[in-house]
């Protein structure tokens, strides 16, 4: 029971740190620019550039302590839910260990004209751990038959 506890503790803060990053490499990465400077975001090119400036100096600042955090959060609940065998479990694990890799390649000093490179590869990373932890809450089932009724099939 303490297990399945800390575990939900630890996967609460993993996905609330991911969720952070995903937002701030949504900002920072050019993959968006289509969706950023489209009228679906309602802002004008000068508040988008100051958002992206100033989720940069965050991601570079404090983003190695968030996706740190992240992924011990996220090793440490997989150990304790034993989900070091399955699928999913591995490949949010590998996710997140690339988020903290592109995260730490980011903060090397690399030039303004290469930042694109790991914001990048962090939204995707970053997308693909929100999208698998989805997929390992949620199941993936769809409606039960059991709880279907049955049809009256004795005519």
């Amino acid at each position: 029971m303490m297990k399945k506890a800390a575990a939900m503790l630890l996967e609460t803060v993993q996905l609330l740190l991911t969720a952070f990053l995903f937002t701030s490499a949504f900002w920072s990465c050019t993959f968006m620019n289509q969706v950023k400077s489209a009228k679906l975001v309602d802002l004008d090119r000068g508040t988008t550039s100051l958002i992206s400036a100033g989720t940069k100096e965050v991601l570079l600042e404090q983003g190695i302590w968030v996706a740190a955090g992240a992924f011990i959060a996220l090793a440490v609940a997989s150990f304790l839910r034993a989900d070091m065998k399955k699928v999913f479990g591995l490949l949010r694990l590998l996710s997140g260990a690339t988020a903290l890799m592109m995260v730490l390649w980011a903060g090397t000093g690399l030039p303004e004209n290469l930042h694109h490179r790991p914001w990048n590869v962090l939204f995707i990373a970053t997308g693909l751990n929100l999208a698998m932890t989805a997929m390992m809450i949620g199941g993936g089932k769809g409606g039960s038959s059991k709880s279907a009724a049955p049809s009256d099939s004795k005519k």
